[in-house]
C-alpha cells in the first residue's frame, strides 16, 4: 500500500503544473544593488547599502542585489515568496553564469516574508549561515517595524560571511578542474585537426605570394601570342591606362586587383591578365569595381562602407549589436534552483 501511495503522489506531482510567473509581470530592474519597490528604505540607508554592495562586487565579483516588494500578489503571483524569489533571480540572471555565485535578498512586506536566494554555486552549508543571519540580524528589526535597519544589518552580515569564499568552495574547485579537462580536450582536438588545415592554407598562401612576385617583380614571364607564337611585351604607362579603362585602372591603383596587359609586337594583339590581391575590398553595386571598404563606425551598432572609386556609400548593422541576449538585465546570467539560501517570516 505504501508503494501505491508513493506512485500516486509522484503521478500527482508530475501532472499538476508548477506555478510560474509570466515574464511580463516581473518588476523592472532599476539598480544592480538596491531595488526598493515597496519604498521602505530611507535614502541614507539605501545609499549606504548601494555603496557597500558596489564595493563588494568590485572586490569579489559577486553580484548581490536587494529587492523589496509590496507583495507577491502585486505581480499576479499566488505562490509563496520562495518561489517568487527563485523566479525573479533567474529572470534577472543574478551572478556569474559559470560560478553561479549571485545573491538576492527579497523582502515582501505584505507577505511578511524574507528570502535570501543564492546561486547554485554555493554549498548547502551556507543555508544554515543565511538562516542565522535572518533570525539574528534581520527579523528583530523587522518586528520592530524598522525595515531599513534590518536589511542593512543582513547585508553587512552576508558580506562578512561570504567574502571570497564563493570562489574557493569545493564545488567551484571541482568546476575549475572540469573546465581544465574540457579545455584540454578542445585544445587536443584543435591541434589534431587545425594543424593540417593550417598547413594546407599556408601552402596555398605561399603559392599566391609566388604568383604575386611573378607579376610584381622584375622577373616577369612574358606569354606567347596565340596567333604568331611570339613573346608578348608588357604594356606600361599611358598606353596601359588608356587600354585598360578607368574602372580597372583605379582597381589596379588601389591594389584591389592587379592587371597586366601584354601586347604582341607583330600584330598588336593584346592579352589581359588579372590577379585579385585586395581581399578586404568588396564589389561596388554601382560601378562594379572591387573598391568598397569600411570607412569606420557610425555608432556602436552601425558601420559605414564606401566605394573608393565612385564614392558609393552604404551602412550595415553589426551582428553583435543587433542580437538580443534575451535577458532584461545587465547581470551575468547566474541561475538558482531554489535549493540554496534561507527564508524567514515575522
Amino acid at each position: 500500500m505504501k508503494i501505491i501511495r508513493k506512485l500516486f503522489t509522484i503521478a500527482a506531482f508530475l501532472l499538476v503544473p508548477p506555478l510560474r510567473l509570466n515574464a511580463e509581470n516581473f518588476p523592472d530592474l532599476k539598480s544592480y544593488y538596491v531595488n526598493d519597490y515597496a519604498e521602505v528604505i530611507n535614502e541614507d540607508i539605501e545609499y549606504k547599502i548601494h555603496e557597500d554592495l558596489k564595493e563588494f562586487r568590485e572586490d569579489t565579483g559577486v553580484e548581490f542585489t536587494v529587492v523589496t516588494i509590496a507583495s507577491t500578489s502585486s505581480y499576479d503571483f499566488h505562490g509563496d515568496t520562495d518561489e517568487f524569489a527563485t523566479a525573479l533571480f533567474n529572470n534577472w540572471g543574478v551572478g556569474n553564469s559559470y560560478h553561479n555565485d549571485g545573491v538576492m535578498m527579497l523582502v515582501s512586506i505584505g507577505d511578511r516574508a524574507i528570502r535570501i536566494e543564492m546561486g547554485d554555486g554555493y554549498e548547502q552549508a551556507y543555508n544554515k549561515k543565511m538562516k542565522a543571519i535572518i533570525d539574528n540580524e534581520v527579523l528583530p528589526s523587522f518586528k520592530a517595524g524598522s525595515y531599513g535597519n534590518g536589511i542593512i544589518k543582513g547585508v553587512n552580515a552576508i558580506i562578512l560571511t561570504l567574502g571570497d569564499e564563493s570562489y574557493t568552495s569545493p564545488r567551484s574547485k571541482k568546476n575549475m578542474i572540469l573546465l581544465y579537462i574540457i579545455w584540454g580536450a578542445i585544445l587536443s582536438i584543435f591541434l589534431s585537426i587545425g594543424a593540417p588545415i593550417y598547413y594546407i592554407f599556408s601552402k596555398q598562401r605561399r603559392k599566391r605570394k609566388a604568383r604575386r612576385k611573378q607579376y610584381d617583380g622584375d622577373t616577369k614571364t612574358s606569354p606567347k601570342c596565340l596567333k604568331c607564337r611570339r613573346l608578348m611585351r608588357l604594356m606600361e604607362g599611358d598606353d596601359f591606362a588608356s587600354q585598360l579603362g578607368d574602372i580597372k585602372y583605379q582597381e589596379d591603383r588601389l591594389g584591389t586587383k592587379r592587371y597586366l596587359l601584354w601586347k604582341c609586337p607583330q600584330d598588336g594583339h593584346i592579352k589581359e591578365s588579372e590577379y585579385v590581391i585586395g581581399m578586404s575590398y568588396t564589389k561596388c553595386p554601382k560601378c562594379k569595381a572591387y573598391a568598397v571598404k569600411s570607412s569606420g563606425s557610425v555608432n556602436s551598432s552601425t558601420t559605414e562602407y564606401r566605394c573608393q572609386i565612385c564614392n558609393y556609400r552604404t551602412t550595415k548593422t553589426n551582428r553583435r549589436s543587433s542580437s538580443s541576449s534575451g535577458r532584461r538585465s545587465g547581470f551575468g546570467g547566474g541561475r538558482s534552483s531554489g535549493s540554496s539560501g534561507a527564508s524567514g517570516r515575522w
